[in-house]
């Protein structure tokens, strides 16, 4: 595991970056009324939902808005109950499909920060509700936000006006993909800590063990081939591998068919569960596992119930620790990019002759 770069690798202090994280995140009225040049009182009634009680007009109304929307600024549904220095709290968030290695993450990440004396908020929101989902993290009035990220999907939190709002916590991308074309400096000079691995990295290692099993041909199964999920296949064919499509819901008919047909030797699937499942369904279809075909997963998660699968494991323990790390310093901006084991079991071998 390797975890460097980030702010401390570019000279910036920290300490001196999350005093100013505080300072922004604990923005006062007074502070809104003198940028304004308006009253506490005035600011504090359209922040508290009471604007026409004190008799403001529409415009002053509507520039006291833009203004809190432009300084990312979202009030506390216990605003009227808090007098003393803000508690600590931490968020989890996770936006769309939930994959089983991230189910792990979440569960350590949970048993974890639910032991240290501070507030725990849980979020689950589906993808066209993310700024809402963000905005309730900021009425929630979290310190330190864990996003959950989903690599199969879009990175909303490159998002201009998602941006705005975080920059008023500490935020952590668990499982960044690292290696996407988009970078990491973006999200590194915004004060963002990443925690993942590279996928492609780790694809390729085992590309090049097919490619010297002897392998020419495969399938990539719950992939798919499309905007997302192309790179997948650009790792294996660039190791000399011939990547065959399949039709989108996998079938032990379909994979015999292309075995038959275009000389499949070899299945590697984006996820350890879909590989047992494919396994027993193949086996079960008289599919000889490794001799007739190789298949592989991805993930891990199978260890538990079926360490005979070939398979890359994402270190989930060690990545929730980092996290753990991470809330428990004064770190902003840096990367952890962790390593994946392959780990050879019983379901890879040549191809039959």
């Amino acid at each position: 595991m390797r975890s460097q770069s980030g702010a401390e690798a570019r000279g910036i202090d920290t300490h001196q970056m999350l005093r100013k994280r505080k300072n922004s995140s604990a923005l006062t009225m007074s502070q809104m009324a003198a940028e304004l040049g308006l009253s506490r009182v005035a600011v504090s009634a359209v922040v508290n939902g009471r604007e026409h009680q004190v008799r403001l007009s529409e415009n002053t109304i509507q520039r006291v808005r833009e203004h809190l929307a432009q300084r990312g600024y979202v009030p506390s549904r216990h605003a009227c109950h808090l007098r003393a220095a803000p508690t600590r709290v931490i968020g989890i968030m996770h936006v769309g499909k939930i994959f089983s290695h991230l189910i792990e993450a979440f569960h350590l990440l949970v048993d974890t920060l639910s032991e240290d004396k501070q507030g725990l908020e849980i979020i689950m929101t589906p993808r066209d509700l993310v700024e809402s989902a963000v905005r309730e993290v900021l009425a929630r009035r979290v310190t330190d936000l864990v996003w959950i990220h989903n690599s199969h999907a879009g990175e909303e939190y490159r998002d201009g006006n998602i941006a705005r709002y975080l920059k008023n916590t500490r935020t952590i991308i668990y499982n960044y993909p690292f290696g996407s074309p988009l970078g990491e400096k973006e999200m590194l000079d915004r004060g963002v800590a990443l925690v993942g691995v590279n996928r492609m990295v780790h694809l390729r290692r085992l590309a090049r063990l097919l490619k010297q099993l002897g392998h020419r041909v495969i399938v990539l199964p719950s992939a798919g081939r499309g905007s997302n999920n192309t790179p997948y296949y650009e790792v294996f064919e660039s190791e000399g591998l011939a990547v065959v499509d399949l039709p989108p819901v996998f079938t032990v008919n379909g994979m015999i068919k292309v075995m038959k047909e275009q000389g499949v030797t070899a299945a590697c699937f984006h996820g350890d569960s879909p590989a047992c499942l494919a396994l027993n369904s193949l086996r079960a279809a008289g599919v000889r596992v490794p001799e007739d075909l190789t298949v592989t997963g991805f993930d891990g998660m199978s260890r538990a119930y079926n360490p005979d699968l070939t398979t890359l494991v994402i270190p989930v323990e060690k990545m929730v620790a980092k996290i753990h790390e991470i809330i428990s310093g004064s770190e902003f901006g840096q990367r952890h990019c962790f390593d994946m084991e392959l780990v050879k079991g019983q379901t890879h071998g040549p191809p039959a002759r």
